[in-house]
């Protein structure tokens, strides 16, 4: 989770999609790491603090999807009764005893989203994980490598283990969120392009999620999703693996930027995909590597058009078909 903009609102339609389309309840276990930017940390802290800004307002006014942000931030408001005294100690402490810490707020206030659908969930609390730094998906990498390494190895020693299948998803689209953009829908690199891109990932990985698990399970694929490239990317990030390949990745360095260096993070943005991209070469097994769907190549890239559902809608039918016998 990528904690800008309207995050709270991907998130949302996320886990309301996991809920109503059954990896909620198929799923063992749950992993969300989480970053923020420096904007949002100061914001947070901002209204924590009592110090209203105007940061995001017009945002909020503008956009049904952000209106539930104030009552969040009424959540971690100090109390009315508290003394000028003590409000300016909250400004100035970064440990108090009520989590007033900027990575406890931000936790706070996504866990605040997951409890509207956590009843859904065969796992009621995640394990929450802070990523700390670029690549900003590279900390939850690195836990599921560790959380796979131990699955494979009770294969030899447990009689009934069963094969782990990872789904990989992220908040894709929010750090180009404008409350503007449906007024933008002929423009490249807005957010409209990242929203039909993120729904066409979602339709195939999230919305019908037995493809890729009978692929892995049944069919012995290692990974699997769409739009996979020749370097093994799949563009846009949203894949599902086996815990016999994330096993096998390389650990990735975590660059933890200091005084916003955005250098740094731009250098190592990319890392966590093409870390798990390159490692396909070494099995040199292409058909284990799976795409449900490779979009037109005649046409643009997704960043530069709207990925119409008309254009996968019969790819998804096939499936459909094919899975039902």
């Amino acid at each position: 989770v990528g904690m800008m903009r309207n995050w709270r609102s991907v998130v949302r339609d996320q886990l309301h999609t996991l809920s109503q389309c059954g990896l909620a309840a198929m799923a063992h276990r749950v992993l969300v790491s989480y970053s923020y930017t420096e904007f949002e940390r100061k914001r947070i802290v901002q209204e924590e603090g009592e110090q209203r800004s105007d940061f995001g307002k017009d945002d909020m006014e503008e956009d049904p999807a952000m209106a539930d942000v104030q009552n969040v931030w009424k959540h971690f408001e100090p109390k009315k009764e508290e003394s000028n005294k003590n409000r300016n100690a909250l400004r100035r402490s970064n440990t108090t005893p009520n989590s007033t810490q900027p990575q406890d707020i931000m936790l706070r206030a996504l866990q605040q989203v997951w409890s509207e659908y956590d009843a859904t969930f065969r796992v009621r609390e995640p394990t929450w994980i802070f990523s700390p730094g670029t690549p900003w998906e590279g900390t939850i990498l690195n836990h599921l490598r560790q959380h796979c390494t131990q699955q494979e190895q009770q294969e030899n020693s447990v009689d009934d283990y069963q094969p782990t299948v990872v789904f990989y998803f992220h908040t894709k689209g929010t750090s180009r969120y404008k409350p503007t953009w449906r007024g933008q829908l002929d423009q490249p690199y807005t957010y409209s392009r990242v929203l039909y891109w993120r729904k066409y990932m979602e339709a195939f990985l999230l919305e019908r999620p037995a493809h890729c698990r009978d692929k892995i399970l049944r069919d012995g694929a290692l990974t699997c999703g769409v739009d996979h490239r020749t370097t093994g990317v799949y563009a846009g990030n949203f894949w599902a693996a086996s815990c016999e390949y994330l096993a096998a990745l390389p650990e990735l360095e975590i660059f933890v930027s200091r005084n916003n260096n955005k250098i740094q993070d731009k250098e190592h943005y990319f890392d966590m995909e093409h870390t798990f991209g390159k490692a396909q070469r070494q099995w040199k097994a292409p058909q284990r590597f799976v795409s449900l769907h490779q979009p037109n190549a005649s046409l643009k890239g997704l960043y530069y058009r709207l990925m119409e559902p008309t254009e996968y809608s019969e790819r998804l039918s096939d499936l459909e078909a094919k899975a039902k016998g």
